[in-house]
C-alpha cells in the first residue's frame, strides 16, 4: 500500500472529495477496519439503545485529519444511517472545520474532539 502523503495530486483535495475516498477505501486495511467497525457497532449500539444511553461517539484521527479520517466518518456515517435509520447520526470534521447545526450546540457544551455521534431513537 502507498502511504497516503506520496499521492500529490490528492493532497490538496480531502475526505469530502470522491478521489480521496476511491484511494482510502480501495485499501484492503480500510475495508478491513470498517468491517471490524461494522461488527463491534451492530452489537453495541442496539444494547446502547436498549440501555437508552441518549448519545454514543465514534471518533476517528490521524495525521492531518484531512484525507482518511474525513474518507472513514463518510463511510460508516452513510452506512450507518442506511442501517439505523432512527438513529440521528452527527458528522463532524474538525480539521476541516466543518460542523453541522446539532454539533455546535453541542460543542458549546463539551470541548471534544469527536469526529461524529450516534444518538439512539
Amino acid at each position: 500500500t502507498t502511504l497516503f502523503r506520496s499521492v500529490d495530486e490528492l493532497k490538496p483535495l480531502t475526505g469530502l472529495d470522491s478521489p480521496v475516498q476511491q484511494y482510502v477505501l480501495e485499501q484492503e486495511l480500510a475495508q478491513d477496519f470498517l468491517e471490524t467497525l461494522k461488527i463491534l457497532l451492530g452489537k453495541v449500539l442496539p444494547k446502547m439503545a436498549e440501555l437508552r444511553v441518549g448519545q454514543f461517539v465514534i471518533a476517528f484521527g490521524c495525521t492531518g485529519g484531512q484525507h482518511r479520517s474525513a474518507t472513514l466518518v463518510e463511510k460508516l456515517a452513510d452506512e450507518l444511517a442506511e442501517t439505523y435509520p432512527d438513529y440521528k447520526i452527527v458528522k463532524v470534521h474538525r480539521e476541516l472545520g466543518i460542523k453541522s447545526d446539532d454539533e455546535a450546540e453541542a460543542e458549546a457544551e463539551d470541548e471534544s474532539t469527536a469526529s461524529g455521534a450516534v444518538e439512539s431513537p
